[in-house]
């Protein structure tokens, strides 16, 4: 099963589930493994 990633809209047949939180608000979305590397080490600062 082929998954489209949320950031890079690629497909990939491993993704990875983030949730996003905007305010109040929780968005659950896909990122291929190089995007979800990427938002780790965004968030890690």
């Amino acid at each position: 099963m082929a998954y489209q990633c949320f950031h890079c809209d690629h497909e990939t047949e491993k993704a990875h589930l983030v949730t996003f939180y905007k305010g109040n608000d929780e968005q659950n979305e896909l990122l291929c493994h190089d995007c979800y590397t990427e938002w780790l080490q965004s968030i890690k600062g």
